[in-house]
């Protein structure tokens, strides 16, 4: 009989808290979702941009607020002006690339990306680890208890299940150390993915500057951005179609 009631009443305790579990997951889902927004946005602007200016020449390419990797805004902003100032005139433009642009060979440490994603990165990691850890160790807490009380009077048993709770402590360190390192190994990969794909439509467009301009974006695994980089590709192909080209100048 006591034994039913255990488990009746850990398996009730368990049924009351997954409508905060689901919660939890739909909030978690929203706010990947929202990061992913973020870290695209930028992305989003160029092809945008690139569809809106084919219409209207004068359109002028603005870096918001939500822009972020300041590699891409700050030269494509650059790019975009020496563009259009190209399509006034009716001829491709010399023009020399600013020095902090002409030696940059690789995807670069954006410190104020870093801190702005990893600041993030880190409100969800702990309140991912408070969530786990509280919820669990409710569950965990009363469970012990209630073994306590009902399974067995035998002091064996009791002093069994009080020693849980040393292992329940051992239990939040590891689940707090596992949350950490996968949301760092996270933040990792999702800061490669972004560095990668703007270095290279970085890259294309100091190369289209320099008079190479059979330059385009093709990016192997940035899936995510091609929508974008076709957009780039096919400004880039009304301005080599359509414009004289003048020598270039490094």
């Amino acid at each position: 009989m006591d034994q039913n009631l255990f488990f009746e009443s850990i398996i009730g305790e368990a049924i009351d808290n997954l409508p905060l579990l689901f919660a939890y997951h739909i909030l978690l889902f929203f706010i990947g979702t929202y990061v992913g927004w973020l870290i695209l946005h930028p992305f989003r602007r160029i092809g945008e941009y690139c569809e809106n200016v084919l219409e209207s020449p004068n359109t002028v390419y603005k870096v918001d607020e939500f822009s972020t990797y300041k590699l891409l805004t700050r030269f494509s902003e650059f790019f975009f002006e020496f563009l259009r100032e190209s399509r006034k005139k009716g001829v491709i433009i010399s023009h020399s690339i600013p020095p902090q642009f002409s030696k940059i060979h690789k995807p670069v440490t954006d410190k104020i990306f870093m801190l702005h994603f990893g600041l993030l990165m880190v409100i969800i990691c702990i309140s991912s680890a408070v969530f786990i850890t509280e919820n669990s160790s409710s569950v965990f807490i009363s469970m012990v208890e209630l073994a306590t009380k009902t399974l067995s009077n035998d002091k064996t048993v009791n002093k069994y299940f009080s020693d849980q709770m040393y292992v329940l402590d051992d239990m939040v360190v590891l689940t707090v150390i596992l949350i950490a390192v996968s949301y760092i190994l996270l933040g990792i990969h999702l800061y490669a993915k972004v560095s990668g794909a703007a270095f290279g439509i970085f890259s294309t467009m100091r190369a289209f500057m320099k008079g190479n301009y059979n330059s385009r974006v093709h990016l192997v695994g940035y899936a995510y951005i091609r929508e974008y980089t076709r957009k780039l590709n096919k400004y880039l192909d009304y301005v080599q179609n359509n414009l004289a080209k003048s020598e270039s100048k490094d």
